[in-house]
């Protein structure tokens, strides 16, 4: 019986997955096919994707109307390192965490225009990297991810 569950095909679960070993089972919303036949309705009211870019939806139950709120809501695999090239602020990130992700394949890069395009004021601000020196996406790494959307959930003893 599997006792730990992911839930999500991005950055956050595929750490999560590395951290928690094999006996942990990924679940995320690889296409959207299954939502579209159940009573899920799409939210483009929340959808962020970039120009050029893969397009990710949102599906779900719930209808939102935020007047003073920003949400965003990506069911794609890699969630928003697509949307946010992969930065993240290191100065809070444990070195000991840090070597274990780097034998993961998982790199953190210094800003320059030259390597990544980008440049910070923040010396702790970094990007995310794969061996290949791309911006690290949840497929670079060798995670299974079964395909579905969780809609409820309870705990059993």
């Amino acid at each position: 019986m599997i006792k730990k569950i992911i839930i999500g095909a991005g950055f956050s679960a595929a750490i999560s997955k590395i951290l928690t070993g094999n006996k942990t089972k990924v679940i995320g919303s690889l296409n959207h096919q299954n939502l579209r036949d159940q009573n899920y309705f799409r939210r483009r009211n929340i959808e962020v994707n970039k120009l050029m870019s893969k397009k990710a939806y949102s599906y779900g139950t719930l209808k939102f109307d935020l007047k003073n709120g920003k949400m965003h809501d990506r069911l794609a695999l890699g969630g928003n390192a697509n949307i946010w090239g992969g930065m993240i602020d290191v100065k809070k990130i444990p070195k000991r965490l840090l070597k274990f992700l780097k034998k993961n394949n998982i790199n953190f890069k210094k800003l320059s225009f030259k390597k990544t395009g980008t440049v910070s004021n923040n010396k702790n601000i970094m990007q995310i990297q794969s061996r290949e020196g791309l911006i690290l996406k949840t497929e670079h790494l060798p995670i299974k991810i079964k395909n579905g959307y969780m809609f409820n959930f309870f705990y059993k003893e």
